[in-house]
């Protein structure tokens, strides 16, 4: 019989919306400019609706967002300052109001514009795929009103369009001045990094070096402050942002630069550009789990700027309390009707229809992982989910053949939640479709080649593994190399560690910053803490068997499972695993058996079942 991990009762799928909890900093206070910032959202427009210890304080939606930043610029403007809007790119992917659509994204990107952004960016998710790339060209920035064209900006980003004709996918550049041009002159870019994913989607992304060499109108005006918003880390270690940062202050020596970044999914901060003082670049984090806030008051040139930053938790009781606004009057129609449009299109995608209810939650970055760790998601899925329904049984048996199961943890992007599972939640929760493969391996090289990789990997602390030059399988192929661009679920913000909660009154689980802006102050809005509670990384490979693989002898063929995107990666290691055996048999042991090394059409289909559709039929199977 086999164990219930998913069943049908939804006793314990109610939403229980809970007051802010932690300690909150002081109320924020405008200054001479002032910017709220998003990022990453991957189509998490209507927010975080599980009641986990985390994501049940984080209750805010796009359009709570929308209605806060329309009361914090009325109130700037009111006292002659001004307010900005930003979006840094990625808000496709990773949702059911994006991945659910054809073109993905089409329509909720097109609502995601209509809100008040100042400047908005594409991200990599965006400019990867012909079909997201061209209905962003042809259905989005193409069909922006004149008084809307210059908020999308790509000023390195060019697109061939259906004749064959290279063009700008959007804008290059904005110069307005504020409050209906009695306010400050500002003068935005919007950027890309350079990605060789995009060349098949028909986009070319201009290096950053190359772009800042053209001469640019926005480069020779004289702004009271420069935006620079864009799909790249500020922690990039190619330092492009630098390179733009340098560009304007070799013409602007004091003008006041802000820049936000994304892509890394962190909380980051970064003033040291220079020794003028006068910079600062932010990150706001991934999922709408962040708001990032910065805000300056504007100094004479020869002294640096006064900046304030913090990422504010999507709470509404966080957006009202700092906007002074209460419940009742807090919503604007801008927001109201955003939503609207959102809900209606997760009611025509039937993202609520429950596909089973999960009895607890399996842990993605909560628990330590291991082996033996039942509850962590990437257990369940190697030894419950994918061995249920992704097989290929044998003609004679009946039963699937003995098998390993290698995977790497990037098909997925978190945990599941105790409750209800819906198809929301399986577009959240594994958003990419990838096939399995297998060959046949004796027993032993099967073992060999996971002992190779659990030598090499260790765990994943920079979120992305590269097992650099080891095992190389001839040429300059590596194998196992993780792509640079790949996506990773993991978040490089950490919890408090247990020593420091007695010294705060209040717990609450939530993020706990530590940037490079430690001059400034603590840039969390809400302190939190969270008692044994930290990010942990597992490692970037996992692996399990079938128990039949324990009574098989050591040159028995078993199948050896992987996820048919690693198959180059993981072809190199297996072919080094049996020279190295055939090495030992010629050299050391006459009774071992040669093993001829395996070629590219070895590798056969493995079940019909991807690894994102598994988790549905295994919840509807119960």
């Amino acid at each position: 019989m086999r164990s219930s991990h998913f069943v049908l009762s939804l006793a314990l799928a109610s939403k229980t919306t809970l007051a802010l909890a932690g300690q909150t900093r002081p109320k924020i206070e405008l200054q001479d400019v002032n910017f709220v910032h998003t990022s990453d959202i991957h189509s998490w427009y209507r927010g975080h609706q599980k009641a986990d210890a985390v994501s049940r304080y984080w209750d805010a939606n796009i359009g709570d967002v929308a209605s806060f930043v329309h009361h914090m610029k009325q109130k700037a403007e009111r006292q002659g300052q001004d307010l900005f809007f930003v979006n840094s790119g990625d808000d496709t992917h990773g949702g059911g109001l994006s991945d659910s659509e054809d073109p993905e994204g089409g329509k909720a990107l097109a609502i995601h514009v209509t809100l008040p952004y100042d400047v908005i960016t594409p991200g990599n998710h965006e400019l990867e795929n012909r079909v997201v790339a061209r209905n962003l060209y042809y259905n989005i920035t193409s069909r922006l009103s004149d008084s809307e064209k210059t908020k999308y900006l790509a000023s390195n980003v060019y697109f061939t369009d259906d004749t064959g004709e290279e063009v700008l996918l959007a804008e290059r550049y904005k110069i307005w001045t504020t409050r209906g041009g009695e306010g400050r002159k500002v003068a935005a870019l919007g950027v890309s990094f350079e990605n060789k994913k995009t060349a098949s989607a028909g986009v070319r992304i201009q290096p950053i070096e190359k772009m800042v060499e053209e001469e640019w109108d926005v480069l020779g005006v004289n702004p009271d402050i420069f935006l620079l918003v864009g799909h790249m880390s500020i922690s990039d270690e190619d330092n492009k942002w630098s390179v733009i940062h340098d560009a304007i202050r070799k013409r602007h020596p004091a003008t006041p630069i802000f820049i936000f970044g994304g892509h890394s999914h962190r909380r980051d901060c970064r003033m040291a550009f220079d020794a003028v003082g006068r910079s600062i670049a932010i990150e706001s984090g991934r999922y709408l789990e962040t708001v990032g806030w910065v805000s300056a008051a504007l100094t004479e040139p020869s002294k640096p700027l006064k900046f304030v930053r913090r990422y504010l938790d999507p709470s509404k009781d966080t957006f009202q309390r700092h906007s002074g606004i209460d419940k009742k009057s807090f919503d604007t129609e801008t927001a109201k009707d955003v939503m609207s449009r959102f809900n209606e299109l997760a009611k025509q995608r039937g993202l609520d229809e429950v596909y089973g209810c999960a009895p607890r939650t399996y842990n993605w970055d909560h628990e330590k992982y291991s082996t033996h760790a039942k509850d962590h998601v990437l257990n369940f899925y190697i030894n419950e989910v994918f061995p249920e329904i992704v097989n290929t049984k044998n003609n004679t048996t009946g039963e699937p053949n003995p098998y390993f199961l290698l995977v790497n943890n990037g098909f997925m992007r978190g945990p599941i939640y105790q409750g209800k599972f819906t198809k929301d939640d399986k577009f959240v929760n594994t958003p990419y479709k990838q096939q399995f493969s297998f060959v046949q391996l004796p027993r032993l090289i099967a073992e060999r080649v996971l002992e190779m990789i659990d030598h090499l990997q260790g765990t994943a602390d920079d979120a992305v593994t590269d097992f650099g030059t080891a095992y190389r399988s001839g040429g300059d192929q590596t194998a196992l190399r993780m792509e640079g661009s790949e996506e990773t679920p993991l978040t490089l913000g950490r919890y408090l560690s247990n020593e420091i909660v007695g010294k705060l009154t209040v717990t609450s689980p939530g993020y706990v910053t530590t940037d490079r802006c430690e001059e400034l102050g603590p840039g969390d809005d809400t302190v939190h803490t969270s008692p044994g509670l930290k990010i942990q990384y597992p490692p970037t490979y996992v692996h399990s068997r079938s128990p039949s693989t324990q009574t098989l002898g050591k040159y028995n063929l078993v199948d050896f499972v992987i996820l048919h995107r690693l198959q180059d990666r993981v072809q190199a290691v297996i072919n080094a695993a049996i020279k190295m055996h055939n090495e030992f048999c010629d050299e050391k042991w006459r009774l071992c058996q040669p093993i001829a090394s395996i070629e590219k059409d070895a590798w056969k289909p493995y079940g019909t079942v991807d690894s994102s559709d598994a988790i549905v039929k295994y919840a509807q199977s119960y």
